[in-house]
């Protein structure tokens, strides 16, 4: 049956203007119906990591999942968030990380797991880091075998966590933080000693908003400083965008709107949180990665939702538009070329590099390329968990399909249309009714979005 042509341009502009809160409730109303359901999720890259010791392997963090290659590209692996007690279609995604002998870490809303690095063998390392909420993680650049992670639960008291031998142990570094909610952690790539947290303290009565709290460590987290930033909103969340690579005391941190991560504020420090200065031109940047060169020359921000890719040669004085279009959800720089985290639909691949600072970007992955689930036996936790998945997304690259071995709901047939103005909508609008949408479906999604919308702003009003 034809789309009727007067419901395509009223949807199209209301799925724009809709869109940034589409992307936060679509993970609410994406049910799934049982293991051998249908599920649905938009595919994305969302973290680029490359391991220390053999740049053979690379770990592509997704909305759906892990994708691992062992041979610089040639083949690439998936495997599952459902195999460690996470999902796909959470609303917070977990983090990852590669260990100085090549092991895996994953964090997120059920604690802390490590793997082998094949990814078949998991486990829980750390009783105190086990069904708690790990927000952030890093590794040490300098000392791959040193990582750290920060706790966030509402009841408390939180903590860093340190490993000393690739993830094999972990302890707590240094005093607890109370009830403040650690948000972000970085090293400095220049000192490995120099660890800075951002956190945010809640007025438990409720009169007074929430605070903010820079803290510094010159002693690989042993003892901590803490610098206050002043208030912040219920409706912000911390980001430390950037350390220098070069000076161990030069910071960037970010407040960002918690639904479309528009940048608010933005400062710098340039003696380890002491004093700061604001950085107005980052504010109003929708910004979902960013990083610096490793000379410390150049540094990028970029978003997603018509964001492009900014440049500033002046430590977040002043950007200017490198790529106007791309999507970007992850950055890294290797000492010659920029990594992009892009989308499928709308840039046509999932993983690209720049040579020329993001001005041109050549592509170097899309989802079409993963070959299947990693091999890890019949007995595996990772074929329990995925192997029976059915998780029928649009890859992109020239029409419908799905992770190999997975059925999608819809093949469908043809190409996929030009690139549109709306990821989002783009699962709708391609022919063949592929992706298994309708617009009755995205109609229904949008007014749960917009009545979402409604009840948290409301609520934020409420609670200030």
């Amino acid at each position: 049956m034809g789309r009727p042509a007067s419901l395509g341009a009223p949807l199209g502009r209301l799925c724009r203007r809709a869109l940034p809160f589409v992307l936060v409730t679509s993970a609410l109303v994406l049910v799934r119906v049982s293991s051998a359901a249908a599920h649905a999720d938009y595919p994305r890259s969302l973290q680029l990591l490359f391991d220390s010791s053999d740049p053979n392997r690379i770990l592509v963090r997704t909305s759906f999942g892990l994708v691992l290659t062992s041979d610089g590209g040639e083949s690439w692996q998936w495997f599952c968030y459902e195999a460690l007690d996470f999902s796909h279609d959470d609303l917070i995604r977990p983090v990852a990380g590669i260990l100085g002998d090549g092991d895996l870490f994953l964090a997120g809303a059920t604690g802390l797991w490590t793997g082998t690095p094949n990814g078949c063998d998991w486990e829980k390392p750390e009783e105190t880091l086990s069904d708690i909420y790990v927000p952030s993680a890093v590794v040490d650049s300098t000392e791959g075998s040193r990582a750290y992670v920060v706790t966030s639960s509402a009841k408390g008291p939180n903590h860093v966590a340190r490993t000393s031998d690739s993830g094999k142990t972990w302890s707590q570094a240094g005093e607890s933080f109370g009830q403040a909610l650690l948000e972000e952690i970085a090293v400095a790539p220049s000192d490995s000693n120099r660890v800075y947290v951002v956190s945010r303290t809640f007025d438990l009565e409720g009169t007074d908003p929430p605070t903010v709290t820079f803290h510094r460590s010159e002693d690989g987290g042993d003892t901590w400083e803490g610098e206050s930033l002043g208030f912040t909103q219920v409706d912000r969340t911390l980001s430390i965008l950037g350390v220098h690579p070069k000076d161990p005391d030069l910071v960037i941190v970010a407040e960002r709107d918690s639904i479309t991560h528009v940048i608010k504020k933005a400062q710098r420090t340039e003696d380890g949180g002491k004093t700061w200065t604001n950085l107005p031109a980052l504010v109003d940047i929708q910004t979902e990665a960013a990083t610096y060169s490793q000379d410390g020359e150049s540094f990028w921000v970029g978003g997603i939702s018509d964001s492009g890719l900014h440049l500033s040669t002046d430590d977040g004085d002043s950007f200017k538009v490198v790529h106007p279009t791309i999507e970007v959800a992850c950055l890294h720089h290797d000492g010659k070329e920029l990594w992009i985290c892009t989308d499928v639909f709308t840039d046509g691949y999932v993983i690209g590099r720049s040579s020329d600072g993001g001005k041109t970007v050549e592509p170097v992955m899309t989802f079409q390329d993963i070959d299947g689930l990693i091999s890890c036996g019949a007995d595996s936790v990772v074929e329990r968990a995925c192997g029976t998945m059915l998780v029928p997304i649009n890859l992109g690259g020239g029409g419908d399909a799905s992770l190999p071995g997975i059925e999608p709901l819809d093949a469908g047939t043809g190409p996929m249309e030009p690139k549109p103005a709306s990821s989002l909508c783009a699962v709708t609008r391609a022919p063949g009714g592929r992706g298994g949408h309708s617009y009755v479906g995205l109609g229904v999604l949008l007014v749960v979005s917009l009545l979402w919308r409604g009840r948290y702003l409301s609520t934020i009003s409420r609670s200030q």
